[in-house]
């Protein structure tokens, strides 16, 4: 039987100016459920699961000499959040079952000082399962399970809960929560929701505002991931997530629509294709930018450094479009091996570079180091950085963030593609010119219809389309190709 267990791990780095990585081998896997970097010390949540002799794990560095110290939780202790207040202590929040009582389970927040010793320990009743802390900078933490939230002071006493439902941001001595609304169940697939609603509250627990932000339009198809990324980050709330149908990401105002396309996906017919988008607004939720095309990438961590400059990370696949305008494209393509994108945006959505990267990054953070230089840290984890034997904890820096090499790929030239019977009364043959994945795309004033496709000939079937004509474009990583098509039946 797999069991987990809690670790905390604390450990100084230096400043690094040329990119690095730490790596934490052990038996079995590592799963990180935080990390924070405060005055270049690294603070590191994680779950580890093992197999075997549960009560003799051991800590283990790569690459690293420089350990403060590490302790572990007891196993019914799953943590899932911590935050480090002005003294260096460190709080951390977890579901605890308590096994004595019928498995009762209580959400309990632990106070470590800076050396590791236990000072308190507060029990909270549960009312959600994912939990989140946040330190005000002064005398208070809040604690949310996206159903409610606490604010406490630094002895574990309660101030006041309210009900504030969703993700919580604290922005300018501001609460900000994004919440899904109207979620419903999709068979196998997972959960949605209609709405995406924004609240904002005061440090006193008065409500500021409620509104819907995100909105399905064609509410019989339409609806948005329930895993939608929020920050706020230089007076503006990001927004990243995925969509089907029409969705209106500006319903408060005179609206700002965003529609995906239908694809053919045998066996399963003609559906919507999942579309995702970036949204930018102020902090009383007026929309400021918003964009949804092709291969634009979710955006799933965020982050600003001490010049405004952005940093986005997210999972790659094949080919990715990074050009946040809405005519223009930077694609790239993501190496199988690479399980991870981030890249860099100037203050006004202009790119600056993108790069991969061969780990799951699950934290995204900007610290200063001893010369007052900005140091990014990806944090997450990996099968192949460090060891082949499970899933290993890795944190990589980076300096010098404005001297990376930019990849940008040039307009890519439009040449003819030649397409036969045509016109056609639905089924058309032509060869791609290339063995590897392309993508053709239809459209009549707007895109309709987009398939992959791997290898030179092919064929396509268009006999469910009403006459016309069409703009057919086919796609790959040098060329772009199109034809009129004509269908007449």
């Amino acid at each position: 039987m797999i069991a987990p267990v809690v670790a905390l791990m604390i450990t100084p780095i230096n400043a690094q100016h040329l990119d690095g990585s730490v790596g934490i081998v052990q038996e079995g896997d590592q799963f990180m459920s935080d990390f924070i970097v405060r005055d270049r010390t690294v603070s590191i949540l994680y779950q580890h699961l093992y197999k075997t002799r549960p009560d003799t794990i051991r800590l283990s560095f790569l690459n690293s000499t420089n350990i403060s110290y590490s302790l572990f939780l007891e196993s019914n202790f799953s943590a899932q959040s911590m935050v480090i207040d002005a003294d260096l202590n460190h709080y951390i929040a977890g579901i605890y079952t308590d096994k004595l009582i019928n498995d009762t389970t209580f959400i309990a927040i632990v106070k470590l000082d800076p050396s590791g010793n236990k000072i308190w320990t507060k029990q909270y009743e549960q009312t959600g399962q994912n939990l989140q802390l946040i330190y005000d900078g002064t005398n208070h933490i809040y604690l949310s399970d996206e159903l409610n939230l606490f604010k406490n002071n630094l002895e574990g006493q309660t101030i006041w809960s309210k009900a504030l439902p969703g993700r919580v941001r604290y922005y300018d001595q501001s609460l900000y929560s994004l919440e899904a609304d109207s979620v419903f169940d999709v068979f196998i697939i997972g959960k949605f929701c209609k709405n995406l609603l924004l609240s904002k509250m005061d440090t006193s627990g008065n409500l500021q505002f409620k509104k819907v932000i995100n909105a399905s339009v064609s509410l019989d198809s339409a609806m948005f991931s329930t895993n939608p990324s929020f920050e706020i980050l230089n007076d503006r709330i990001f927004i990243s997530n995925s969509y089907w149908g029409r969705v209106d990401v500006d319903p408060s105002n005179a609206g700002f629509i965003l529609e995906n396309y239908m694809v053919n996906l045998p066996p399963f017919g003609v559906i919507f294709r999942p579309h995702n988008y970036l949204a930018l607004y102020d902090l009383n939720g007026n929309l400021s930018f918003a964009n949804s095309k092709l291969l634009m990438p979710k955006f799933e961590r965020m982050a600003v450094d001490s010049e405004g400059f952005l940093y986005f990370t997210g999972r790659g696949f094949i080919e990715l479009d990074f050009d946040l305008s809405a005519s223009s494209q930077i694609t790239t393509s993501i190496p199988n091996e690479q399980t991870t994108f981030w890249v860099r945006y100037t203050p006004d959505l202009e790119i600056s570079w993108i790069r991969s990267l061969e780990m799951t990054v699950r934290h995204l953070q900007i610290d200063l180091n001893a010369d007052g230089n900005d140091v990014l840290y990806l944090a997450g984890d990996s099968e192949k950085m460090f060891s082949s034997t499970g899933r290993d904890l890795v944190y990589v820096t980076y300096s010098n963030l404005g001297d990376v090499v930019p990849v940008r790929n040039p307009t890519p030239p439009i040449e003819h593609l030649l397409m036969n019977p045509n016109p056609s009364s639905g089924l058309i043959h032509f060869n791609t010119g290339s063995s590897g994945l392309t993508q053709f795309s239809l459209f009549d004033a707007r895109l309709i219809y987009s398939q992959n496709l791997l290898g030179d000939e092919q064929t396509i079937d268009l006999s469910s389309l009403p006459n016309g004509i069409y703009l057919g474009r086919l796609y790959d990583d040098h060329q772009v190709k199109q034809a009129k098509i004509v269908i007449s039946k």
